[in-house]
């Protein structure tokens, strides 16, 4: 039985994953050592919550946003390419 193809990882990759990992961890670091409360003003209403809730769903959506925009990137290039 042959065994799978192992694809190795680029250097880009590499170094990729190594910043991705750094930056989670000082996310986490960060959220955790800001734990006062603070006045936070939503979108529809104003309440006093831990800062670590502030930093947690702004990183969230930071996330999320650029997922969004590097996924709408690829999909034009795709169709670009066709």
């Amino acid at each position: 039985m042959a065994e799978p193809e192992r694809r190795t990882r680029t250097r880009k990759e590499e170094i990729r994953s190594v910043v991705a990992m750094a930056a989670g961890v000082f996310v986490v670091l960060f959220a955790v050592l800001n734990t006062q409360d603070v006045t936070i003003h939503w979108v529809f209403s104003t309440t006093r919550t831990p800062l670590i809730v502030a930093i947690v769903v702004s990183a969230i959506l930071g996330l999320v946003t650029g997922l969004a925009i590097t996924r709408f990137r690829r999909g034009r290039s795709e169709k670009r390419d066709h």
